[in-house]
C-alpha cells in the first residue's frame, strides 16, 4: 500500500518517493543507535513504558548494534513556543469554516484558535525563531546516529475521550514525537510489548531525512526478533 501512496503526485507539494513493496530485515550489526529516554521537557516515561523501551534497545544490542544513551537535549519546554505557532495556524484554518459551523468544534479548539487570533506578529515570529532553533538542536542531537529509539508516548494510555493526560496541556504528551514531525524526519511506531493491564506500548524508531525505507527495514527486523506478535485484544 505504501509503495502506491508514496508515489509522486503533481497536485501535492511533497515530491513523493519510490518505496519498495518488499521490506526485508536490516542487519543491525555495526549500527550506532541512540536511545532517547528524556527530552528535557514534558512527561518522563512511566516505569512500565521505560522498561519495555530499554528491553527493545537491549535486543538490538544483542544482535550487534551499539546503543548509546542520549542526554536530554533541552532545558526548556519547546512546546510553549510551538503552541503559539500552532494556535495561529489553527485560527487560520478555523476562518476557512463557514461561520455557522464554527461552533461545532471542540471548546478547547475554540479557546486555542482565539489565542491564535490574539497573537501579535512579533510574538509569532519570536516563537517561530525559537522553534527553528529547537529543531536545529534536535537535529544536531540525533544526526550522529544511524537511528534513534525512544518511547512514542511516555504513558501507557489516557481516556479515549480526553484531549490528553493533562487537560491543561493537551499536547504535552507528544514530547517524544512532536519535534520529529516538525523536522520532517521519518519515524515508525511499532509495538514493543504490553503493560500488566495488557495495554500496548509503542517504540519509536527515528531516522534522518530520506531514510524511510531503512526505518521500515529496521522495523521489520524488530518484528522478527521481538519474539511475539501483538494480535488483537480480547473484547468482553
Amino acid at each position: 500500500m505504501l509503495s502506491v501512496l508514496s508515489l509522486p503526485d503533481a497536485r501535492a507539494l511533497e515530491p513523493g518517493a519510490s518505496t519498495s513493496p518488499d521490506i526485508s530485515p536490516l542487519d543491525v550489526k555495526g549500527l550506532k543507535i541512540g536511545l532517547l529516554m528524556d527530552m528535557g521537557f514534558g512527561p518522563k516515561p512511566e516505569p512500565e513504558v521505560a522498561a519495555l523501551i530499554l528491553k527493545a534497545a537491549a535486543l538490538f544490542e544483542t544482535h550487534g548494534a551499539t546503543i548509546v544513551r542520549i542526554a536530554p537535549p533541552f532545558s526548556f519546554d519547546v512546546f510553549s513556543d510551538l503552541n503559539h505557532a500552532f494556535s495561529a495556524k489553527a485560527a487560520l484554518e478555523r476562518d476557512e469554516l463557514p461561520v455557522a459551523r464554527r461552533g461545532e468544534i471542540l471548546d478547547f479548539m475554540t479557546t486555542y484558535c482565539d489565542a491564535g487570533d490574539r497573537l501579535s506578529a512579533e510574538d509569532y515570529l519570536r516563537a517561530s525563531e525559537t522553534t527553528d532553533k529547537a529543531k536545529k538542536t534536535f537535529s544536531d542531537t540525533l544526526s550522529p546516529f544511524d537511528f534513534v529509539l525512544s518511547p512514542v508516548l511516555a504513558m501507557a494510555s489516557f481516556p479515549a475521550d480526553a484531549l490528553g493526560p493533562d487537560p491543561a496541556l493537551p499536547c504535552g504528551h507528544v514530547n517524544f514525537t512532536g519535534l520529529v514531525n516538525q523536522m520532517g524526519w521519518p519515524a515508525a511506531s511499532i509495538c514493543c510489548g504490553f503493560t500488566a493491564d495488557g495495554l500496548p506500548i509503542g517504540l519509536q524508531i527515528i531516522g534522518g531525512s530520506g531514510t524511510d525505507m531503512a526505518i521500515l527495514r529496521l522495523s521489520r527486523t524488530y518484528e522478527v526478533i521481538r519474539g511475539f506478535e501483538p494480535g488483537f485484544p480480547l473484547i468482553g
